[in-house]
């Protein structure tokens, strides 16, 4: 019988087709040969997620009588809400089938057990996982727990008791013996685990909740302190309140972050007074590398839709960047999440994406109540030489966006035909704006700048 052209191609380059066709084409891809069939397994099982106990028990079952679906598994999460009944449980056998299959998984990178049933750390006892790099757990904090994550020295991302009403531990007389985890860099979860970390952690980011609103979050932060002070970058925090003084400890406990995002959770949402921007203003100044800022206000109950006030929030964004000269880029609460971006020294414009603040600045300059946009002209044209543009072709444009801005009445914007003249070629100042544009992408490159070259740090809104 001839060979089918298709295989004559390498293992890998099956593989890779195998691994673009879709979940359906791969179910019926496997059918057609023992080749295909192996190809097809290690692409379906790669990335698993369960989301009934139902699936669960089939899922292990596979693993537990297939080793090459088993080895084919990097990811697994499991995610489904707790039984409403607690008195209907399910069998020590269903656990134990849990960690039979995880056994027989040696190339597993990223667990997900988002379920908060506290039998499921009997699926976790006595298994060792020697590739695990990402580990996601809603389960409460328990010595069990503890050894399972001190048995995973590579783990590089934890996320632990996201949820606000934590109890840590099975009873507060329990000792919980300290988590050691040399390679772990991101953490996300209750303020309370963050003191369970060794003094040997090293993070580079941290997402911090607390559950009440007059938790003491000073333990925490002088936790972080005392083992992150020198490599934390980001500190993204939630907590119910202003949260004032969560802001004057992170400011004296770890002045060095890069990027600072607190979210205030509030029953009754209002606008910041006079005080409050006035205290944050003060914390501001003790920070000494302080690049982005993110104060988001979480209105429980909706109650209304607060409006954004622009020029409010310009006038606090020059002042809070003149009090922190290394701020590029502010969010102030109730702005829509507009962001503002420092273009020069202390001169701020609304992110150029959203529409309010395109809106504002367009009524602003038309107006020439925008204070100092001769600077704006500057940093363009300065921008322009140092790119690989033809900087001529900009120099019509900056000359008669200067005289309009000094009051000539010749340099308004009239249509580019009539103010081209003789050299105005239709379509050419299209071709202009897309080479500019691409340009832009060019230097932004992959998303690592932000809009007027900024450094850009990202943040993961869903932790927030």
């Amino acid at each position: 019988m001839t060979q089918s052209p298709i295989l004559r191609l390498p293992l890998e380059v099956l593989q890779i087709i195998i691994d673009l066709a879709p979940t359906v084409s791969q179910l019926s891809l496997s059918l057609l040969s023992k080749i295909f069939h192996s190809l097809s397994i290690r692409s379906l099982y790669t990335r698993i997620s369960l989301h009934q106990s139902s699936s669960v028990i089939a899922f292990c079952r596979t693993l537990v009588s297939n080793s090459h679906a088993a080895n084919a598994v990097r990811y697994l999460s499991i995610t489904y809400f707790q039984l409403i009944d607690p008195s209907k449980i399910y069998f020590s056998s269903y656990y134990t089938l849990i960690s039979r299959a995880l056994q027989r998984t040696p190339n597993i990178q990223h667990l997900n057990l988002n379920v908060h049933d506290p039998n499921y750390i009997i699926s976790l006892s006595n298994i060792s996982l020697h590739r695990l790099v990402h580990f996601t757990c809603h389960l409460n904090v328990t010595p069990a727990l503890v050894t399972f994550l001190n048995a995973h020295p590579k783990i590089n991302y934890l996320e632990l008791s996201t949820q606000d009403d934590v109890i840590f531990g099975d009873s507060p007389t329990v000792s919980i013996p300290d988590i050691n985890l040399p390679a772990l860099e991101y953490f996300s979860g209750n303020g309370d685990c963050i003191e369970a970390l060794g003094s040997s952690t090293r993070l580079k980011a941290a997402l911090v909740f607390w559950d009440v609103m007059d938790a003491n979050p000073q333990l925490t932060i002088s936790a972080l302190a005392r083992s992150s002070s020198e490599t934390l970058n980001l500190l993204s925090c939630r907590r119910r309140g202003w949260n004032l003084d969560l802001l004057e400890v992170i400011s004296q406990k770890l002045p060095d972050l890069s990027a600072l995002c607190v979210n205030n959770v509030l029953v009754v949402d209002t606008h910041p007074t006079e005080l409050t921007l006035s205290a944050i203003k003060g914390c501001l100044t003790r920070f000494t590398r302080l690049e982005k800022l993110v104060i988001h206000c979480v209105d429980v109950f909706q109650f209304d839709e607060i409006e954004s006030r622009p020029d409010d929030d310009f006038a606090t964004v020059t002042e809070w960047g003149e009090a922190c000269s290394s701020l590029c880029e502010i969010t102030l609460p109730h702005s829509n999440s507009l962001s503002w971006f420092r273009i020069a020294e202390n001169m701020w414009i609304p992110d150029p994406r959203d529409p309010i603040g395109v809106n504002w600045l367009f009524e602003r300059v038309v107006a020439r109540t925008y204070p100092g946009w001769e600077r704006v002209i500057d940093n363009l044209e300065e921008r322009v030489r140092k790119s690989n543009s033809n900087p001529d072709i900009f120099e019509r444009s900056f000359a008669r966006v200067r005289g309009f801005l000094e009051g000539d009445p010749d340099a308004d914007f009239d249509s580019d035909e009539e103010s081209a003249g003789e050299d105005y070629e239709p379509g050419k100042e299209a071709a202009v704006d897309a080479v500019s544009e691409d340009e832009q992408h060019s230097e932004l490159g992959d998303g690592e700048l932000a809009p007027w070259g900024l450094p850009f740090i990202r943040i993961d809104s869903s932790q927030a």
